[in-house]
């Protein structure tokens, strides 16, 4: 790591805009240094939004971002920087994934890096806009600001000219010769530098969340069912001790991390390889001999991995299984579930899955908006509300049956506490489409319950 020499300012300098322009990238750098200290991997996705629509027609479309380059330069859409789509060309080669960059030219200290300068496509891009004196709030004058000339580029030797950060991997889709289209291979995560909404692993993670809690509350049922004396402890209540305490401390540090922006991939992959550690220690004989290795611009998999090893020994002892309820057509336009079976509001951990003719995924933004699909108790079903907030899962829970041609939520009851409290006290819920988003919808509600708890 380098650190440049400082200005020397004294009186009678005669200024001109090399001392400013030194002492602006100083200030720049400074920070950046600093982060790259503190973090192992100091670049990365912060926000991120593509048009999934766009790919379609063989355009890759931002819609908004904020990113952190390798080289430290800070990017954000709208902000900083505009990205002119990216259109596509099939050309019939064995490649059937195309890898999408957003690159920026590299700063030079020997070539022009304004882009106005002998044709050179530079750094910086130079934008009039009107700006007003923030203490009066008039007296507006033009200034002239710096833009920074990003774009989208699929050429991976960009490299050497161009800083990159991988944006996303798409799939050609033929559908015949003359009409091929783009889809997004949703098994590539691009690089993140903290785990925002944008980021899958939040709701990866989340998902084990829910599971964790799931099994230390089964251990906590078989104390209260067994009874618990201190005094005369049995190796096998040791055993449960030290797997409800590691499940306890970790189920309280994810749910305090697991919040957007919270936490770095790395520290959340370190969180997970922790636990994994310390629930493999409860059986030695099970420990794993694979070393699992943290890629940042490709971590995905590791994590896929981790999460199942971390699953499958949670659903060893069996704690957790999910009941299904499914809905039915009623004699009005909606779907009807009449629900007799007091477990569904014995907890929070429901799930929603949907299933309908044409594109799943073209459908999920439209549930989760709520505009469009309301899960809602009969009696407000005439009302201008919005009903229980569904938030898609990409990820779903291993206990939750596997299903072919099904979206699932998380029906997210603490959110919407006042509808799921009419829905208790009505005993039914119902769900209300737009049907011509929706043709031959069906939906299951699936609750998640652990060992010995009966139905009431």
């Amino acid at each position: 790591m380098r650190f440049d020499e400082q200005l020397h300012w004294s009186e009678g300098l005669f200024l001109q805009p090399h001392h400013l322009q030194r002492m602006q990238r100083l200030l720049e750098d400074l920070p950046r240094k600093i982060r790259d200290l503190a973090l192992p991997y100091a670049y990365g996705w912060c926000d991120l939004q593509l048009d999934l629509d766009a790919l379609k027609s063989r355009r890759v479309v931002v819609k908004h971002l904020s990113a952190i380059l390798p080289d430290g330069q800070e990017l954000s859409m709208p902000g900083n920087c505009s990205i002119a789509p990216l259109t596509l060309e099939f050309d019939g080669s064995s490649e059937n994934s195309v890898m999408i960059y957003l690159r920026l030219p590299q700063w030079s200290n020997v070539e022009p890096n304004l882009s106005q300068y002998q044709g050179r496509g530079g750094r910086y891009l130079l934008r009039e806009t009107q700006v007003k004196d923030e203490n009066s709030s008039d007296n507006e004058i033009p200034v002239m600001v710096r833009s920074l000339n990003a774009s989208l580029s699929a050429d991976p030797s960009d490299a050497s000219s161009f800083t990159l950060l991988p944006l996303c991997r798409v799939v050609w889709t033929v559908i015949n010769s003359s009409q091929p289209s783009l889809s997004l291979d949703e098994s590539y995560m691009p690089p993140f530098i903290t785990v925002s909404d944008s980021c899958p692993l939040l709701s990866m993670c989340s998902e084990l969340l829910f599971q964790l809690r799931s099994s230390k509350n089964s251990l906590i049922s078989e104390f209260s069912a067994d009874g618990f004396d201190s005094v005369a402890v049995t190796a096998r209540d040791l055993f449960k001790t030290i797997k409800l305490k590691t499940l306890s401390r970790y189920e309280q540090r994810l749910f305090a991390l697991l919040v957007p922006e919270r936490i770095t991939p790395f520290a959340l992959f370190l969180e997970l390889v922790s636990l994994l550690g310390e629930l493999e220690a409860l059986d030695p004989f099970q420990i794993s001999k694979d070393r699992f290795s943290y890629v940042h611009d490709d971590c995905l998999p590791v994590f896929k991995k981790v999460l199942e090893r971390i699953r499958s020994i949670l659903l060893q002892g069996g704690v957790s299984s999910a009941l299904s309820f499914p809905f039915k057509q009623s004699d009005l336009p909606y779907l009807e579930l009449q629900v007799t079976d007091e477990r569904v509001f014995a907890g929070n951990n429901l799930f929603l899955a949907l299933s309908y003719t044409g594109d799943l995924a073209e459908r999920i933004r439209d549930v989760e908006e709520g505009d469009n699909f309301r899960l809602l108790d009969k009696e407000s079903f005439g009302d201008r509300i919005r009903g229980v907030k569904l938030v898609h899962l990409r990820y779903p829970p291993q206990y939750l049956p596997s299903l072919v041609g099904v979206v699932w939520f998380k029906v997210m009851c603490d959110e919407s506490e006042r509808m799921w409290a009419l829905i208790a006290e009505e005993k039914s819920m119902i769900i209300d489409c737009v049907h011509d988003l929706f043709p031959n919808l069906k939906a299951t509600l699936y609750v998640n319950v652990e060992e010995g708890i009966e139905a009431s």
